[in-house]
């Protein structure tokens, strides 16, 4: 807290020569220091008796003279006790060194409300004849409202960076003068370098082929202002998106010397939007290929002669693309539904093996290419949306059949385990790969085979999952590649 280096250090030895005994001699430059904007005060011994206080000090306490003058300090300003003033006076009689302190805060009352003010202090001891110690001579600069400035400067840079963490973006500032930068933590997280190597090693790992398209951006953002643009990098853990952004600064020539960046990881963005794009592309598709064959049927019938029999296969092929078309629009339904909160839920009490069964005779007579084998389902009670579990089961039983094209058993389990029921709908099909498991119940994700193209939005089991989670039930998938799949989920017994 020591520093020699003060402007005011020539106040505290004016004091210090003037004074002389205790009252001030020569009363000129007793008036000079009695209205100084600086507060001056001079206290005696070690009981802090008041010799002296100029009027800013009186400004300060909110004291008139015949108030303080030959009292102790802390008797006169109580609330100055146990702020630490104590045991620099102390410190000073002790060891006769000055002391100064920079922003010191101090406690006052003013209007009977505590406040604190910061002030730069010295505290110079005063000797007499025997070079004893006798009085120590006070010289304080208000710097409350530079300190307040710097705090509101602090705090909103504060505000600011937890805004940046919150947002989870990195940030750089780049000095373009000396081509320097200083990167976040974030920004190298993101980037995928080491904080050491910061902002340059970063441009080292965008991909060669979005290189150019950063670099013109960056130029752009020297001459405009502005910088945007999105690109690959290359990390250690694969390939990443990015979205740049930045601002730039010029000196008063107009040159660029300065900008302030940021990026943020927007991979699952990218990711989410190509699955969009994906998922209208193929949810045109499906819905247009029944709409086709049902107009081709519509179009044979209105050309049939009066009296004509209509072949029973019309009719029947016919039911089957509107079939095709109510459950594509069922699903397109529910996940609108789901995402807007609005899937509503009728729960009751019901006996699940009773819908279990009802739900694959029910099935059974739509699907002729396959069995459906019931090997165990007890009796249990539970609380649930009967037409809601239905439609898990018959998403989970026909998917099972669109995936085991050559096969024609479906095996379908139910058994009770602790306090869970768990329903399994295993086929003998085509078999999911391991990096497709984590994915299967995320919304508008499909499995592409290159051998078959299966009809549907990929939208059956996501929906699935969404009834499950509102049942407060689970869901998980076992498979192997050409030997099939066991899909399962579990539900809790009241």
């Amino acid at each position: 807290m020591k520093h020699e280096n003060r402007d005011f250090l020539a106040d505290s030895d004016r004091i210090k020569q003037i004074y002389a005994g205790p009252n001030i001699a020569d009363e000129s430059i007793r008036a000079l220091i009695a209205y100084a904007p600086a507060a001056m005060a001079v206290f005696r011994g070690r009981e802090c008796i008041i010799d002296f206080v100029n009027e800013k000090v009186l400004q300060i306490w909110q004291k008139p003279h015949e108030e303080v003058l030959n009292k102790p300090l802390f008797e006169v300003m109580p609330e100055l006790a146990g702020q630490g003033l104590e045991e620099i006076f102390e410190h000073i009689y002790a060891t006769g060194e000055k002391f100064t302190a920079d922003e010191f805060p101090v406690k006052f009352l003013r209007d009977g409300k505590p406040i604190i003010d910061y002030r730069n202090f010295v505290y110079e001891p005063l000797r007499d004849k025997n070079n004893e110690i006798y009085a120590i001579a006070s010289i304080g600069i208000d710097v409350t409202g530079q300190v307040k400035a710097r705090q509101k400067v602090e705090e909103a840079e504060e505000r600011a960076r937890l805004a940046v963490e919150a947002t989870d973006i990195g940030t750089v500032d780049i000095n373009l003068v000396d081509n320097t930068a200083i990167a976040s933590p974030r920004f190298t997280e993101i980037a995928g370098v080491p904080n050491e190597k910061g902002y340059f090693t970063f441009l080292t790992r965008l991909h060669p082929e979005d290189r150019p398209i950063r670099d013109e951006a960056f130029r752009n953002a020297l001459l405009y202002g502005k910088l945007f643009y999105e690109a690959r990098i290359i990390t250690d853990d694969g390939i990443r998106w990015i979205r740049g952004m930045g601002q730039t600064y010029y000196n008063e020539g107009g040159s660029p010397v300065r900008m302030l960046g940021t990026i943020a990881d927007i991979t699952d963005q990218r990711v989410l939007q190509q699955q969009k794009d994906e998922f209208i592309s193929l949810a045109s598709h499906e819905l247009k290929t029944p709409l086709t064959s049902l107009k081709a049927y519509i179009q044979l019938l209105q050309r049939a002669k009066d009296g004509q029999r209509i072949p029973r296969e019309f009719v029947d092929n016919s039911i089957k693309q509107i079939g095709r078309l109510e459950k594509l629009i069922a699903d397109l339904l529910d996940v609108s539904k789901i995402s807007s909160g609005k899937l509503t839920y009728n729960m009751e009490t019901i006996d699940f093996s009773i819908l279990l069964r009802e739900t694959i005779r029910s099935l059974q007579l739509t699907v002729p290419t396959h069995w459906f084998v019931l090997q165990g389902n007890p009796s249990v009670m539970l609380a649930g949306d009967r037409y809601r579990l239905e439609q898990v089961l018959s998403n989970y039983l026909m998917n099972a059949v669109k995936y085991s094209p050559n096969s024609n058993n479906v095996i379908i389990n139910s058994e009770i385990q602790r306090n869970e029921l768990v329903v399994s709908v295993q086929d003998f099909g085509v078999g999911i790969t391991p990096e497709h498991l984590p994915k299967l119940f995320d919304r508008f994700y499909r499995i592409e085979n290159t051998s078959k193209t299966f009809e549907g939005l990929g939208l059956g089991l996501y929906v699935s999952s969404e009834i499950i989670k509102r049942h407060h039930g689970r869901f998980w998938t076992e498979s192997e590649p050409g030997k099939g799949s066991t899909f399962y989920f579990s539900l809790p017994i009241a």
